[in-house]
C-alpha cells in the first residue's frame, strides 16, 4: 500500500511552480499598468509632432491639440482640431472646423499639466477643468501656451512630457 501522501520533493516543486506563476503575474500586472501611462504619453507626443508639422506647413488655418476629459464616459480623449480662427478652451468644441478624436486613457489614469517645472501650480484635467488646449506659432513652431509639462500618472507610476515653450520641442521622461 502506497498511502504515504506527498513527498517533500513534490511539495517543493509545487511551491516553486506557484512562486513562479505568482511572480510572473505580478510582474505582468505592473508592466501593464506602467505601459498605460507610457502609451498615453507616446500618443500625446506623436500628436504634438503632428501639430508642429501641420502648423508650420499649412497657412491660414489654426491647429490645436486638445486633451479632454469626458465625464460621462470617464475617459480621456486626444483631439486634433483645425479652425479658421483662434479657439479657446470654452469655444473649441463649437467653433472648430474639423475635430479628429481618439480615446487615450480611462479613469485609472490622471492627466495633469503645469506652467512650472518645480512641481507646483499643477492643474488636473477633470470635470471642473475638462480640457487642455495646446497650439503653436505658425512662424516659429514655438508653443503659444505657457504649459511646460503634461503629467500622466496611475496608482503606481508617472510619465511626464516636458514642453520647451520657446522652441516647440518636447520629450518624454519616466
Amino acid at each position: 500500500m502506497n498511502d504515504r501522501g506527498f513527498s517533500l520533493i513534490e511539495v517543493i516543486i509545487v511551491i516553486a511552480i506557484s512562486s513562479i506563476l505568482i511572480g510572473g503575474a505580478f510582474i505582468s500586472l505592473n508592466l501593464l499598468v506602467f505601459a498605460d501611462t507610457k502609451k498615453c504619453a507616446k500618443e500625446i507626443d506623436v500628436i504634438l509632432n503632428k501639430l508642429r508639422l501641420q502648423t508650420l506647413s499649412k497657412g491660414m488655418k489654426y491647429h490645436y491639440v486638445v486633451i479632454e476629459w469626458n465625464d460621462l464616459e470617464k475617459n480621456y480623449y486626444l483631439n486634433m482640431v483645425t479652425s479658421s480662427g483662434e479657439l479657446t478652451e470654452s469655444t473649441w468644441r463649437t467653433d472648430a472646423d474639423t475635430i479628429t478624436s481618439n480615446l487615450i486613457a480611462d479613469s485609472n489614469i490622471t492627466i495633469q499639466y503645469s506652467d512650472r517645472l518645480d512641481g507646483t501650480n499643477i492643474f488636473t484635467i477633470n470635470r471642473d477643468n475638462p480640457c487642455l488646449l495646446i497650439s503653436m506659432k505658425p512662424d516659429s513652431g514655438a508653443f503659444r501656451t505657457t504649459w511646460k509639462q503634461i503629467i500622466i500618472s496611475s496608482r503606481s507610476n508617472t510619465t511626464t512630457i516636458f514642453m520647451v515653450t520657446k522652441t516647440g520641442k518636447h520629450y518624454i521622461e519616466e
